[in-house]
């Protein structure tokens, strides 16, 4: 059983330094170079000189330069080499956690064992000055700092902010710890070593994956809007581009009034704004229909109201976007006021129109005609709007639609659950 987990340690660590290398060999060699010119223009023991003469925080601020440099420049090879998409075949094999913590360690160990000796060799003169605890003290501070922090990079990983927010920590806290002293440096390194090393036995974010969490907290809302548009795309083309031709009209409209009339057409651009959005929103209901066949399934996932209801909101707003964009790149001075009131309408018209599919849901009317209603909805606040003057009239109108949206949306649930009884009472 040893020489069999032997030979696999070594099988592994051989792959995953193989597709390190194969990943990043040209970036160390552009890397590489420069570096050995600086080294035979400026001999190390020069440079360890010139870091030791400098004033405290002056050497501090390097040393946490080159330790965030140093983060950066092996975050890639680190995340190879704990996780690799190779390793999550492996992971099945009966394999013990720390069978698992001792091979990362090593790998991490290999890769920066260069790293360490220089630590060493900069702190070299205080051995030659008998202050040679203080030495080891700073090197295992520096070292456990270190590598934990390379762990702590992989670990966040998953999203840009976090992996942001993670690296000015550390470098932060780095730069505290050099300022605490050997002392303070020193148990800190172990502590972070001691964390790093129980990191290390649970499986870390595999690449693939870490590139889609940072979708995680919204993916379940993403994932919806993209079956409805996907339903949209392959079932109601013809609708879609009928809507998109409607909107770019409203848009050449605005911006014919806009070139003849000046800001006499500026109540005419809020009104199309509106139209606009109520013609974009309208792909929702139609989003719904296509799936309505669907419900039992989609219902059979468990996905949360508040989900359902915000991905509903985000293809009726997504619905718009067109008019929107085509009216701020067109309307030349006119674009900053089209974008506040297109956004205002988009935002209203997506509200209330996600209110008023839940309504017809609850009612079994999806199928139902509902051009007269939709029409009625424009009229309404394209007058409203040209009557204050402003789309800020929509808002109180929006949020009255909001705070209906749930009851709508839960008395639709109770709806298809009557009618899906039924159905398997008829058939049963």
């Amino acid at each position: 059983m040893r020489d069999g987990s032997r030979l696999v340690r070594e099988r592994l660590t051989g792959l995953v330094y193989r597709d390190a290398a194969a990943a990043y060999w040209a970036g160390l060699a552009i890397v590489l170079m420069p570096m050995i010119y600086l080294l035979q223009a400026w001999p190390p023991p020069a440079i360890r000189a010139a870091i030791r003469e400098l004033e405290r925080w002056p050497q501090i601020e390097l040393l946490v330069a080159v330790y965030a440099g140093y983060l950066f420049a092996t975050h890639g090879l680190v995340r190879v080499l704990l996780a690799s998409t190779r390793l999550a075949w492996w992971r099945q094999l009966p394999l013990s956690t720390n069978w698992w913590r001792l091979l990362h360690l090593r790998h991490l160990l290999l890769l920066d064992a260069l790293y360490l000796l220089v630590v060493g060799y900069g702190l070299e003169p205080l051995i030659g000055r008998g202050e040679t605890p203080a030495a080891l003290a700073w090197w295992i501070g520096v070292g456990g700092l270190t590598l934990a922090s390379q762990v702590a990079l992989v670990v966040a990983s998953g999203r840009w902010w976090w992996l942001l927010a993670a690296g000015l920590g550390l470098a932060a806290s780095f730069g505290l710890a050099l300022a605490a002293g050997p002392w303070v440096t020193a148990p800190l390194g172990v502590a972070a070593l001691a964390w790093a090393i129980w990191r290390l036995g649970v499986p870390m974010p595999e690449p693939a994956h870490a590139r889609r969490a940072r979708w995680r907290r919204g993916g379940a809302v993403l994932a919806l809007i993209r079956l409805a548009g996907h339903a949209l795309v392959r079932r109601d083309a013809v609708a879609l581009a009928w809507g998109l031709g409607l909107q770019l009209l409203i848009v050449a409209i605005v911006l014919l009034g806009l070139d003849h009339a000046g800001d006499r057409a500026i109540p005419l651009a809020r009104g199309s704004a509106v139209v606009a959005a109520v013609i974009g929103a309208a792909v929702l209901p139609r989003a719904l229909t296509i799936l309505d066949g669907d419900r039992a399934l989609l219902d059979s996932w468990g996905v949360p109201e508040r989900v359902e209801l915000r991905a509903r909101i985000g293809v009726a707003m997504l619905g718009g976007i067109p008019a929107l964009i085509a009216g701020a790149l067109l309307t030349g001075p006119h674009a900053l006021g089209w974008l506040l009131d297109s956004g205002v309408a988009i935002a209203w018209a997506a509200i209330v129109t996600t209110c008023s599919s839940a309504a017809a849901e609850a009612r079994r009317g999806l199928r139902k005609p509902r051009l007269g209603r939709i029409l009625l909805r424009m009229l309404l606040g394209a007058a409203a709007v040209s009557l204050v003057g402003s789309v800020l009239v929509l808002i109180p109108w929006a949020l009255i639609e909001l705070a209906r949206l749930p009851g709508h949306h839960r008395a639709a649930q109770r709806a298809r659950q009557r009618f899906d009884a039924l159905e398997i009472d008829d058939h049963g």
